[in-house]
C-alpha cells in the first residue's frame, strides 16, 4: 500500500541535504528532479474520488496561515537581530516557503478545473492542465517570471494531475511492483545521468518533455520506496511522522534558510557534507518536534 506521508518525509530530509553546496552534483540532480514535484504528485494522489472544493479551500487557508506566520517571524527576527531584511527573497525565492505557498494555491486551481470539466471524462482534465503547464514553461524559458513564482505553479498543476491519474490507475500501476519499479528507476536514472531533468527553483527544464517524464518516473520510484519491508518499522515511522508534518517542516526549513548563518557556524569547525547534512537534519527534526509538542499541549489546554 502506498503511503504518501512516508514519501514526503523522505523528500523533506532530502530537501534539507540539498541546501548544502558541497554535495555531489549527481546526487543533487536526483534530489532536484523529484523534490518539488513529489509534493504535488502526493497532493493529487491524496485527492480522493470526489474532492470537496470547500474542504480544499479550508485546507489551503490553514496552509496559507502557516506560511504567513513564518514570513512574519522571519521579518521580525531579521529586524530584531539587525540583520539584512530581504523581502524579495523571502517572498519570491523558490524554496521551502514557496512550496508551502504553492500547496495552498495549486490544489484549489486544480479543483476548479476539475469542477469545470466535471461533465466530461475526467481524463480530459489533462488538456487545460497541460496547456497551463506549457504556458508556465514558456514563461520560464523566456525569463518572464511571475510574482510569487506563479509561472512554476502552472507547471506544478501537471504533477497534481499526474498524481490524480496515478491514483485512478493504481490497480494497474502497483500490480507488478518489481517490474514497474525497475523499469521506472531505469528511466529516471538514465534521464538524470544524461541531463534530462528539471530544476524548478531556477526554471530549468532540461530536455523539454523528457524532464517531465524523468520527474514523474522518479516520483513513482519514491512512492514505491514506501513499500519498505515491515522489518524497517523505525525508519517508516520516522518518515511517516515527518510527512504528516510536512507543512510545519517546510515552514521551519524556510525560516532557517534565511536566518541561520550556516557559513558562520562552520567557519572554525571544518565538516564534511555528510556531517553537515546530519547536523541540519537533527536540528530541523528537533525544532519541529518541540513546536509539535507545544502545539499539542496548547490544544489540550484549550479543550480542558
Amino acid at each position: 500500500m502506498i503511503k504518501t506521508g512516508e514519501a514526503k518525509g523522505l523528500i523533506l530530509l532530502a530537501l534539507i541535504v540539498i541546501n548544502i553546496a558541497a554535495i555531489p552534483l549527481l546526487l543533487r540532480a536526483f534530489i532536484y528532479s523529484v523534490s518539488i514535484p513529489l509534493f504535488f504528485v502526493s497532493c493529487g494522489y491524496e485527492r480522493g474520488e470526489r474532492a470537496d472544493l470547500l474542504e480544499v479551500k479550508n485546507n489551503s487557508w490553514r496552509i496559507l496561515f502557516g506560511w504567513g506566520i513564518t514570513v512574519l517571524c522571519s521579518f521580525g527576527y531579521s529586524f530584531a537581530g539587525k540583520r539584512e531584511i530581504r523581502p524579495a527573497e523571502m517572498l519570491g525565492d523558490i524554496g521551502p516557503l514557496w512550496i508551502v505557498l504553492a500547496l495552498s494555491v495549486v490544489p484549489c486551481v486544480y479543483e476548479l478545473i476539475c469542477a469545470t470539466m466535471r461533465r466530461v471524462s475526467v481524463f480530459f482534465v489533462i488538456l487545460p492542465v497541460g496547456a497551463l503547464a506549457v504556458a508556465g514553461v514558456l514563461l520560464g524559458c523566456k525569463k518572464i517570471y511571475l510574482p510569487f513564482g506563479a509561472d512554476i505553479m502552472l507547471v506544478a498543476l501537471l504533477f497534481v494531475c499526474f498524481g490524480d491519474m496515478l491514483r485512478r490507475m493504481e490497480d494497474k500501476v502497483w500490480k507488478n511492483k518489481v517490474v514497474w519499479g525497475l523499469l521506472l528507476f531505469a528511466v529516471w536514472a538514465v534521464f538524470v545521468y544524461f541531463g534530462r531533468w528539471m530544476e524548478l527553483p531556477i526554471r530549468a527544464y532540461r530536455g523539454n518533455v523528457f524532464c517531465f517524464v524523468s520527474s514523474c518516473a522518479g516520483c513513482v520510484c519514491i512512492l514505491y520506496a514506501t513499500m519498505l519491508p515491515k522489518q524497517w518499522k523505525s525508519a517508516k515511522a520516522l518518515l511517516s511522522w515527518c510527512g504528516e508534518r510536512s507543512v510545519l517542516f517546510l515552514c521551519v526549513m524556510g525560516f532557517m534558510q534565511f536566518n541561520v548563518p550556516w557559513t558562520d557556524l562552520y567557519a572554525y569547525i571544518p565538516v564534511t557534507w555528510a556531517e553537515d547534512a546530519l547536523v541540519r537534519v537533527c536540528m530541523t527534526v528537533f525544532i519541529v518536534f518541540c513546536i509539535d509538542v507545544w502545539k499539542e499541549k496548547l490544544i489540550a489546554l484549550n479543550c480542558a
